[in-house]
């Protein structure tokens, strides 16, 4: 596997264990890419709450 995408070694053993293994890392991305929108998204509301305020 190329490292490119930040994929480790994958140290489970058989066709099964790939497959998880494989959805365990596509599931982490996402994670990663909904909380960073979610985090993108509270920046903005936040600011707009404090310039509405101050």
């Amino acid at each position: 596997m190329k490292n490119g995408g930040k994929f480790k070694r994958n140290y489970l053993k058989g066709a099964i264990a790939d497959i998880l293994n494989i959805i365990l890392c596509v599931s982490g991305h996402n994670l990663k890419k909904i909380l960073n929108k979610l985090a993108e998204n509270t920046n903005i509301f936040l600011a707009q709450i404090l310039k509405d305020w101050f």
